[in-house]
């Protein structure tokens, strides 16, 4: 009996703890949404401060997401199914694209300060050199929706989370796909909302809600 109290007292501990660090991804990603647009001219090095303190937080952000999944998936990987377990593979395919490209990003206002002392008209920088990674930022982006929608699938179908609330954060996260896709073969003006990382981390943070809801019901 008391084994059986400590097993569950721990496996609740750690869907608590990966919903709190969910509901604090939130919390973070919140102060670069209000910073606004990110700097895409010369002002970007005035502005210095705002945009390293805006990808700083990301990179913060791209780790609590991680630590909180594999938080869950460490506790409940027993009781997964193999193709539940398969959320591995866009996890960690899209980590190393969603840190490389917060870190590109905090490193902006260097980069273009060296492109404007080498000769070269700032007004190109953003057109030589962020828009031709434009390709990797929207793979880690794309991967991340993927691996929301399969946390949320595995949520709904252990219980963790109302199933209504699943499918409205997998669809939400489905149509984040579609204009990711739309962005690369498309059109750039399909940029936003859905490539916005503090957009893109949104469903996180909802699913994070989502369990502490449940829990308290």
């Amino acid at each position: 009996m008391l084994i059986a109290t400590r097993d569950f007292v721990s496996s609740f501990f750690n869907l608590k703890l990966t919903a709190i660090l969910l509901f604090i991804l939130g919390m973070i990603v919140m102060i670069p949404l209000h910073l606004g647009p990110p700097r895409s001219d010369e002002s970007l090095i005035a502005s210095s401060y705002i945009e390293k303190t805006r990808y700083a937080l990301l990179i913060i952000a791209v780790v609590v997401v991680y630590v909180a999944v594999f938080l869950f998936l460490k506790k409940y990987w027993a009781q997964l199914n193999t193709i539940e377990k398969l959320i591995i593979i866009p996890l960690i395919a899209g980590l190393p694209f969603l840190l490389w490209d917060n870190y590109d990003s905090f490193m902006f206002t260097e980069k273009l300060t060296e492109w404007k002392n080498s000769g070269k008209d700032s007004k190109d920088f953003f057109l030589q050199y962020v828009v031709i990674y434009e390709n990797w930022r929207a793979a880690g982006r794309i991967l991340l929706y993927l691996s929301t929608i399969w946390f949320a699938i595995i949520l709904m179908h252990h219980s963790f989370i109302k199933k209504w609330k699943g499918i409205v954060i997998t669809i939400f996260s489905i149509i984040g796909v579609l204009f990711c896709f739309g962005f690369l073969f498309v059109s750039s003006d399909l940029y936003f909302p859905f490539m916005v990382p503090a957009i893109v981390m949104a469903p996180l943070y909802w699913l994070g809600l989502s369990i502490l809801n449940e829990k308290e019901d």
